[in-house]
């Protein structure tokens, strides 16, 4: 997918406050369906109101990583990372295209996290020695299931030792807890790891999304986005809920 990357001069020509924001996204086997059909036009509202809004259509810019694709199979020791994809970069959402997901393959959680904060270092150190200004970035952590070692871990110890996702949930636990990181867990229905979800974030507990709609938790994103300070604040809606 080809897009209008925004560059260091146009950052420094335009030196707004900028907000990175990064979609992490299950896109596995069991997204299949329903499930990706509508995960697609909860992505594209959350662009479409991020470019018609006059404030946050400057100030946002968006990336997404996803995690669930052919290209990882834990059973034949392949690099968890080969199941984790960029599919869109930092750009003006002006510039930038809703991308199409297609759901196939495991869940490499901790991965993708890793994969996203690392995008998101190295987007706010561009923003220091341009814009000058910017908004602590935020991430957003959405899934219907567990990492993808869960299973094996709790058939072996009767718990999950973690060790696809200690770094990353450490990692973003931490610069949450500082106030550098505003991480948002989304627990997609009720076989989401919710307790997984939590250990990403120290001050969000994590949202469940029933009936599979993204369009209201998506609508309230982008109006928190707004006021970033405030921090995600959740709408009214019977198909959202706050878990713990």
């Amino acid at each position: 997918m080809s897009t209008k990357k925004v560059t260091t001069k146009d950052l420094a020509d335009n030196p707004i406050p900028r907000l990175a924001s990064c979609l992490v996204l299950d896109t596995s086997h069991s997204m299949k369906g329903n499930a990706i059909n509508e995960l697609n036009k909860g992505v594209a509202e959350y662009m479409r109101a991020i470019s018609e809004d006059e404030k946050t259509k400057e100030m946002v810019e968006i990336a997404i990583v996803t995690f669930g694709n052919s290209g990882f199979n834990p059973y034949n020791r392949i690099d968890p990372f080969k199941g984790v994809k960029k599919v869109l970069d930092f750009a003006s959402v002006e510039d930038q295209k809703p991308p199409t997901f297609s759901a196939d393959g495991y869940t490499p959680m901790g991965e993708a996290v890793e994969t996203a904060l690392n995008m998101l270092e190295e987007r706010n150190q561009i923003y220091s020695e341009t814009a000058g200004t910017h908004k602590y970035p935020w991430l957003v952590l959405m899934t219907d299931g567990y990492p993808y070692d869960y299973k094996s871990s709790m058939s072996e110890y009767g718990k999950y030792h973690g060790n696809s996702i200690n770094d990353a949930s450490s990692r973003s636990y931490e610069l949450d807890k500082k106030g550098k990181l505003t991480v948002i867990p989304i627990a997609l229905g009720d076989e989401a790891g919710a307790e997984i979800l939590k250990k990403f974030s120290h001050t969000n507990n994590p949202v469940k999304i029933n009936n599979l709609n993204f369009e209201d938790f998506f609508r309230f994103l982008s109006q928190s986005q707004s006021d970033p300070d405030k921090g995600f604040i959740m709408g009214d809606s019977p198909d959202l809920e706050e878990l713990f």
